[in-house]
């Protein structure tokens, strides 16, 4: 995936979400995003900036999406 430019489509299937999620963190302005014409675009520098930010948000809480808990 090569694009500078993302749709929305491929911003859900890079991130392995939905459609759905994807818009909703864009209405939030969770990740930036813009319309042409109609239709969702998302620049994939600013997309991935957000995946760096949430990997240290991560990172510093001490938690991992998916991750099992630790038996006790």
């Amino acid at each position: 995936m090569d694009a500078k430019i993302m749709t929305l489509d491929q911003v859900a299937h890079y991130l392995q979400v939905s459609q759905r999620s994807v818009y909703d963190l864009a209405r939030r302005k969770e990740i930036t995003a813009f319309k042409v014409a109609s239709q969702w675009r998302f620049d994939r520098e600013l997309l991935e900036a957000f995946i760096r930010q949430q990997s240290q948000v991560s990172a510093a809480s001490g938690t991992a999406e998916g991750a099992a808990a630790a038996p006790t």
